[in-house]
């Protein structure tokens, strides 16, 4: 997590994403993101291919940009993918518009393949497959990082840990799940 809270602090410019045909743990880690860059007064970018029909409950879901609507980010922008671990899980016209991007940190909770295809550029990793959503592992680096959890970032940890878990019936549900949960 220190990588990545060292590279908030260096850079100002982030674009958020998730992976192709996107689903409740990347749409709401991506907006618990999403609001806590902005809170550190960074410029902030929420990409996305399309906002699925789940999401429109979610706090934020209204500053999500679709992909035809944005313009090419340049190289001064840091890509952050979360719930996807490899260019080939992004959208092609997301893909599109960070083309020119040279640092991307990946925030994922599914097992990377073995021959994973990396980004062109500098990767940031933080990848637990043992974390039962992607949205559980960004209240774990709001945890280290010391970020207040207002009530838009809760709402949105939770909607992702509660789909990503099946409503907490999936066998990813343990103990840390509830306790955490709890706590949002």
């Amino acid at each position: 997590f220190e990588n990545l809270l060292n590279l908030i602090k260096k850079r100002d410019n982030f674009v958020l994403i998730t992976h192709l045909n996107p689903d409740l743990d990347g749409v709401s880690s991506l907006l618990a993101f999403y609001f806590y860059l902005k809170s550190c007064g960074k410029k902030v970018f929420p990409l996305i291919e399309q906002v699925p029909r789940t999401a429109e409950f979610l706090p934020g879901k209204d500053f999500l940009v679709l992909a035809e609507e944005a313009l090419l980010f340049s190289s001064e922008w840091t890509v952050i993918l979360f719930d996807a671990n490899s260019p080939t899980r992004v959208a092609e016209e997301v893909k599109t518009k960070i083309q020119e991007c040279k640092k991307f940190v990946i925030i994922d909770h599914h097992q990377p393949e073995e021959n994973r295809i990396r980004f062109p550029e500098e990767e940031v990793i933080i990848i637990e497959p043992s974390a039962p959503s992607t949205s559980f592992i960004v209240f774990k680096f709001f945890k280290f990082a010391e970020v207040p959890i207002t009530p838009e970032i809760a709402e949105n940890l939770l909607a992702g840990i509660y789909f990503d878990t099946g409503g907490f019936k999936y066998e990813n549900t343990k103990e840390e799940t509830f306790l955490v949960a709890g706590e949002l």
